[in-house]
């Protein structure tokens, strides 16, 4: 009786289907070199992070 109770824990249903992220870069550089490769022509550059030295940039689609 207790494996019946066991098998139902382990089986697992949480698994969703990967969807694609959205893309953040360290540097505006390497932003700009894949909306080139990607054939994005109407973008801007946005700083995700509020504060430091450190950027972490997403490309907005204008």
């Amino acid at each position: 009786m207790s494996n019946t109770l066991y098998s139902h824990r382990i089986k697992r249903r949480w698994k969703k289907p990967l969807n694609s992220k959205p893309k953040a870069f360290k540097s505006e550089e390497s932003a700009n070199s894949w909306a080139k490769k990607n054939n994005i022509k109407s973008y801007t550059l946005r700083n995700i992070r509020k504060e430091g030295e450190r950027k972490k940039i997403k490309i907005v689609m204008v």
